[in-house]
């Protein structure tokens, strides 16, 4: 059974606001890729360092108009798509994000299926730890966190890599559940991955009640939308490059010691 521990031995550095959103919420639910783990070198690294194997020289400007595009509309179909009740993988809707990215610099350049590149780099990119590292105010975040309320890792991933990550990281004694796609059976943004965690954390943590609830992760649609539609209304993105910064309809912070600032509606 999960116990909070006594604030008045939770860390010196924690003051009355961090105190105030640890009291409002029981459980914090982190997103794992982008959110808890950043890709060294930068957010378009594994694309520079695919495109240098053939030669090629892009900027992160240009990367990033690129993955912006492909990303907005790829997703776009995806949701459309379980808008009509059809299945999703989000591998797949990865595997096209990638293409298209190469296809941009790469065309008549590649052997093979760009689709099939750029499914490899997906699955490549969950299994390797060594390519991410834990940023500072995450790493701060969860220390302070730790004890004063349950802290949950919600990802699509498959069950064995994600704890490998974290073990990797030596995050274990700082996160207190692990919840994988491939174990709930289910992919964000689907509700039912959101239920199927709201049910087992309903077996640890007493009364839960999802308004006392916190998402936080770097995925408008996966993170922010799919919380809210299984009723997990208090969902925060995190933009650690301030890419979303004239999004009006989500709360949004650049680093998640800003969460221990922000303030939240009573609903």
């Amino acid at each position: 059974m999960y116990a909070r521990r006594d604030l008045n031995r939770a860390s010196a550095s924690a003051d009355a606001h961090s105190a105030k959103l640890f009291s409002r919420f029981d459980v914090i639910m982190l997103d794992a890729m982008n959110t808890i783990f950043i890709a060294k070198g930068g957010k378009y690294h594994m694309y520079h360092e695919f495109l240098r194997t053939l030669d090629i020289e892009t900027s992160d400007a240009s990367l990033a108009r690129a993955f912006t595009r492909e990303r907005t509309h790829f997703e776009s179909l995806a949701e459309t798509e379980r808008r009509k009740g059809h299945k999703v993988e989000v591998a797949e809707v990865w595997a096209r994000i990638n293409a298209g990215v190469i296809l941009e610099f790469a065309k008549g350049k590649i052997n093979g299926s760009a689709e099939e590149i750029g499914r490899q780099m997906h699955h490549d990119y969950l299994r390797s730890p060594s390519w991410f590292e834990v940023h500072k105010d995450m790493r701060q975040f969860l220390e302070i966190a730790h004890g004063r309320t349950l802290i949950a890792v919600a990802s699509n991933h498959q069950k064995g890599s994600l704890p490998r990550f974290i073990s990797y990281f030596k995050l274990r004694e700082l996160v207190d559940m692990v919840f994988t796609s491939e174990k709930l059976g289910f992919e964000k943004p689907d509700p039912r991955f959101f239920n199927g965690v709201t049910r087992e954390l309903s077996a640890v943590v007493p009364n839960l009640e999802t308004r006392r609830m916190l998402m936080v992760g770097n995925n408008i649609i996966n993170d922010v939308s799919g919380a809210r539609q299984a009723g997990i209304t208090h969902a925060v993105l995190l933009d650690w490059n301030n890419e979303f910064r004239g999004e009006k309809e989500v709360q949004r912070v650049s680093s998640p010691l800003e969460l221990l600032r922000l303030e939240f509606p009573s609903r």
